[in-house]
């Protein structure tokens, strides 16, 4: 884990790919403070939750 300066900061780990749900869904909870830069997959799933989030308020 890397803290900055300004108390923003930067987390790296590696998990195994049959884990990598639980763990997003566990950062999913920080909400706007976390952003997922890799891998991919864990990307794309952060937008798939985005979006089905966003379709319950689009009428």
């Amino acid at each position: 884990m890397q803290q900055n300066e300004d108390g923003s900061g930067a987390l790296s780990m590696k998990i195994a790919k049959e884990d990598m749900n639980f763990y997003v869904d566990l950062i999913w909870q920080f909400g706007d403070e976390v952003k997922v830069v890799a891998p991919a997959e864990a990307a794309a799933y952060i937008l798939q939750k985005i979006e089905s989030m966003r379709s319950l308020y689009l009428r």
